[in-house]
């Protein structure tokens, strides 16, 4: 069942410093194996939280890539967007003066066997929720 799915993902050796410049460059194929897992479950094997919903990126850099999106993740999402815009008009205050785009996405277009919905982008679910 998905409540004792305990199988998070840890690095083999994780250092113990708390800069930056100590952590390895990792790549998606390096979680892929644990992000396949977490597909047909309701809960991320990356940190053990209940996955909102499944991220498709557009593909432009190769094959398109699945990201788990938990409430860890879109509360972070959150709290940066407002401080961004902040700084956008600080540095030009008729920003907002004028059209401005935002790329998002429509909702869910497919789902996982567990029923969590799969679409394209961030933006467009955790902005709206």
């Amino acid at each position: 069942t998905t409540t004792s799915m305990r199988f998070c993902w840890r690095p083999a050796r994780m250092p113990k410093s708390r800069r930056l410049e100590d952590f390895p460059i990792t790549v998606y194929d390096d979680y892929l194996a644990t992000l396949e897992a977490s597909y047909p479950h309701t809960h991320s094997s990356l940190n053990g939280e209940r996955i909102l919903h499944w991220a498709e990126s557009t593909g432009t850099t190769g094959k398109r890539k699945m990201l788990p999106l938990t409430p860890t993740y879109k509360k972070q999402f959150q709290s940066v967007n407002l401080p961004m815009v902040a700084g956008l008009l600080r540095r030009f205050p008729k920003f907002l003066d004028s059209k401005v785009l935002y790329l998002t996405s429509l909702g869910p277009t497919d789902r996982t066997i567990a029923g969590i919905g799969i679409g394209g982008g961030v933006t467009s679910y955790l902005d709206a929720r």
